[in-house]
């Protein structure tokens, strides 16, 4: 779980951590990809600020300085992805959590159609990223968007009756 502060990130609290993290990364022979504080927009996460008595702009704050902190020590080979939960029924927003293109190299969304594990509806997995993807392709400018993380439960015996099955909601995401 996460008990570090982000305005301890922030505030300079951190910086022999976030040091030592960009010394390793500056030697790392290709392009690196980190996702910092991923999910940050569930509470579920334990990234999500609110875990701590924080907000957005704290996370906002403490992006930046990390990758401001890795960039003065020289890092050139970080690529920041930013990676929200999907926030397909608007229970979890993300746009405030956006800590600007200039500190982001590309965007990622996770999501899962948890289904009967849950006791939610089946859904598609055009339907759970549908909204979610235009929200942060907008709110990016388009930057290049990975699906970081996804999954989907296996379809109960209702469902399997209605044509649903893990094997066929992981063939329909090309069809996105």
């Amino acid at each position: 779980s996460n008990s570090i502060p982000l305005t301890s990130i922030s505030s300079g609290g951190q910086n022999s951590a976030i040091d030592a993290a960009a010394s390793l990364a500056k030697q790392w022979p290709g392009t690196l990809y980190i996702r910092f504080d991923c999910e940050m927009n569930i509470t579920s996460s334990p990234w999500d600020p609110a875990n701590l008595g924080e907000t957005p702009a704290n996370f906002v704050s403490a992006w930046q300085y990390v990758v401001n902190r890795f960039s003065s020590d020289g890092v050139t080979n970080v690529k920041w992805v930013w990676s929200p939960n999907i926030n397909p029924n608007g229970n979890h927003p993300f746009d405030a959590y956006y800590p600007g293109n200039s500190y982001v190299g590309m965007a990622g969304l996770d999501g899962y159609n948890y289904a009967t594990l849950d006791g939610t509806n089946w859904t598609s997995f055009a339907s759970l990223f549908q909204s979610s993807y235009a929200d942060i392709v907008n709110l990016t400018g388009g930057k290049p968007l990975d699906i970081a993380e996804v999954g989907s439960a296996e379809a109960n015996s209702a469902e399997q009756k209605l044509g649903d099955s893990k094997a066929a909601w992981i063939d329909q995401m090309d069809q996105f």
